[in-house]
């Protein structure tokens, strides 16, 4: 949805220019937070398509895919992000860390078989 916003965003403005009394639009930092969460969010895409597949075998890839998002959002929160994006990028750090779910996953007997198991790891 963000993607599609970013995409209408000269026509948005357009439209904006030519109405006698507009809301008020994003503002520029504004559009460049908004593009900055479609680079956080889009691991979460891809990941939530994944484990949705019917082709797959979700069970073996949780444990991959839970430290890959812990991985890249300590990367990114590396990348000149504007201050909101990286407060966002902090709160999934934390609540990566700090949740039970995500603290155990590792440990798990039956998750580690399954990822073991599987030829694609």
């Amino acid at each position: 949805m963000l993607n599609h916003l970013v995409e209408l965003e000269d026509v948005i403005r357009g439209i904006l220019g030519l109405l006698d009394n507009p809301p008020n639009g994003l503002t520029t930092d504004e559009w460049t937070i908004v593009k900055e969460l479609i680079q956080v969010l889009h691991p979460f895409e891809e990941a939530t398509k994944v484990i949705s597949g019917s082709k797959y075998m979700t069970t073996s890839i949780i444990i991959v895919i839970a430290q890959g998002h812990k991985n890249i959002c300590e990367q990114m929160i590396k990348n000149n992000f504007r201050i909101k994006v990286i407060n966002v990028l902090q709160e999934l750090l934390n609540n990566m860390k700090h949740r039970d779910r995500w603290g155990t996953i590792e440990n798990s007997k039956t998750l580690v078989r399954c990822t073991f198991l599987d030829p694609q790891f």
